[in-house]
């Protein structure tokens, strides 16, 4: 009698634990949120694809982070209720912070973003070549001598019977 309340208990327990790790996945979600949004090319108004697009918690760590696809379209999942800045940098557009974005759970907040286009000027680079003379030098013979072998030589040099 006393196998069968352990047995039973063993199974609801390992059913409540079964439970709470299925349902938890759905908790955590339910109280993070997101971040999404278009980049934008100020002048044209053009969609900017393959921007970095970067969340970065209060001290500076990288919480989350995506590239923005041909449409300009970024999205940031999974991230928990709080305040982010988020840092948009692309070679060639300068980077665009935008600071203290609210992130509430279940819901994803909205964001558009324009960028404006950023000249590098590079220092200036010299190419100099030069053509060099080679002295005309001579052949120098051959540090180890050589034979000439034919087949034949060969063939008389592994038979010592010859």
């Amino acid at each position: 009698m006393r196998r069968r309340r352990r047995r039973s208990w063993f199974f609801l327990g390992a059913a409540v634990a079964l439970w709470v790790f299925a349902t938890t996945p759905e908790r955590v979600a339910a109280q993070q949120g997101g971040v999404a949004g278009t980049v934008r090319e100020e002048g044209t108004n053009a969609p900017l694809a393959a921007v970095l697009v970067e969340a970065l918690g209060a001290n500076g760590t990288i919480v989350g982070r995506t590239i923005t696809g041909p449409s300009g379209t970024f999205r940031l999942n999974e991230m928990p209720a709080g305040s982010y800045t988020i840092r948009f940098t692309s070679p060639g557009w300068s980077t665009v912070n935008l600071p203290a974005t609210a992130v509430t759970s279940s819901r994803v907040t909205s964001i558009s973003v324009t960028m404006t286009e950023r000249s590098y000027s590079l220092n200036p680079i010299t190419v100099t070549a030069s053509k060099t003379r080679r002295r005309s030098s001579t052949l120098r013979p051959p540090s180890r001598s050589f034979r000439r072998s034919t087949f034949r030589s060969v063939r008389r040099r592994r038979s010592p019977s010859t």
